[in-house]
């Protein structure tokens, strides 16, 4: 639900079906991201009596879709509202030319993205700016050293405060390996956020919503598929990206799995809050981070130092290879004592 005191846009739901609806309305609205106030209804004509706004979204079956082009005075009523409309449908022909439809056999968390998806084409004008109930965290994990643990630490760190807090996992590799990881892959990655978003800034919550999936507990955008895409990024698209999700107040902490894939790197760790760096004791290890400092020190990005907490990772028995398993790895003990002694967690 949105904060009381800003205006609140609705999706009229109307279905027969009541358990269906009541389901529907809970999975919408168990994200507290989702910027529609949900309402269920089993008499689509209890939607005329309800407000019209032409930010809100009437959603009906193609049963009840039909029933109202079948009777004048409905289809006269109907026609007047402003509202979107979008389809639930069976799977049959699309009824009529230029009205949105959403394939009802799938699970409801795809067809939330669905609706975004069309929201953000056929609107897209609602001002999500401020409309979030969080200061947003921006929390950078970065290491020159590479293989240090640096995915685990910055995956786990979000399921970790996802239990208490909304949180949203970016992950900026080459190559993640989440695809094969999780057995799935998205539509849709990182670099079309970034792109979704030229020209159309205040569409950040319906984009991120389109596109978010979770893990235990943790939202996270498709990592890029290819390193070519992520490398063309540019740093200003970067900075404009941090800066609406900042902005958007829609989530707690964004923790960013950072890379030297990213084109302005140290200008993007200047816009983080916090930033955790792993180290490793071995010779190697102690020279590319003293080769790191002192870049930063040449290049006046003393500030990133200054808000950098260095990690040296004890010897773990064991890194759960299953991403489901982690929380209940060593390594979770480590960060939730991290969590615990920070201050800035606690703000």
């Amino acid at each position: 639900m949105m904060q009381s005191g800003k205006k609140v846009y609705t999706l009229y739901f109307c279905d027969k079906n009541e358990k269906y609806g009541k389901k529907f309305q809970e999975v919408l609205q168990m994200r507290g991201t989702f910027p529609f106030e949900v309402k269920v209804f089993t008499d689509y004509k209890k939607i005329f009596l309800q407000e019209s706004s032409e930010e809100n979204i009437i959603f009906l079956t193609t049963e009840e879709y039909e029933t109202i082009q079948k009777n004048e005075k409905d289809r006269k009523e109907m026609t007047k509202r402003r509202e979107l409309l979008i389809l639930l449908e069976n799977g049959q022909e699309r009824l009529e030319i230029g009205i949105p439809g959403i394939y009802r056999y799938q699970s409801v968390d795809q067809i939330r993205k669905e609706i975004l998806q069309i929201y953000g084409t056929k609107r897209g004008e609602l001002q999500s700016k401020g409309t979030g109930r969080h200061k947003t965290k921006i929390i950078g994990v970065y290491s020159p050293i590479g293989r240090c643990l640096q995915t685990s630490f910055s995956l786990l760190m979000g399921q970790l405060l996802a239990k208490e807090k909304k949180v949203l996992y970016l992950n900026f590799e080459p190559f993640s390996g989440f695809r094969n990881l999780l057995g799935k892959s998205e539509d849709k990655d990182i670099t079309d956020l970034v792109y979704s978003l030229h020209g159309k800034s205040n569409r950040i919550i319906f984009q991120i919503e389109s596109m978010v999936s979770n893990l235990n507990g943790v939202d996270y955008i498709a990592p890029a598929n290819s390193f070519m895409d992520l490398s063309s990024i540019s740093e200003e698209n970067w900075i404009i990206l941090l800066q609406e999700l900042k902005a958007s107040g829609n989530y707690d902490y964004v923790i960013l799995d950072l890379s030297e894939m990213v084109q302005g790197l140290l200008n993007v760790l200047q816009e983080c809050t916090m930033i955790y760096t792993i180290t490793k004791p071995d010779g190697f290890a102690v020279s590319k981070m003293m080769q790191y400092e002192n870049l930063l020190m040449q290049m006046d990005y003393s500030d990133v130092l200054t808000k950098t907490k260095k990690c040296e990772l004890p010897i773990f028995k064991k890194i759960p290879y299953e991403l489901e398993q982690l929380p209940y790895s060593e390594l979770a003990g480590y960060i939730n004592k991290l969590i615990e002694n920070e201050e800035k967690f606690q703000e």
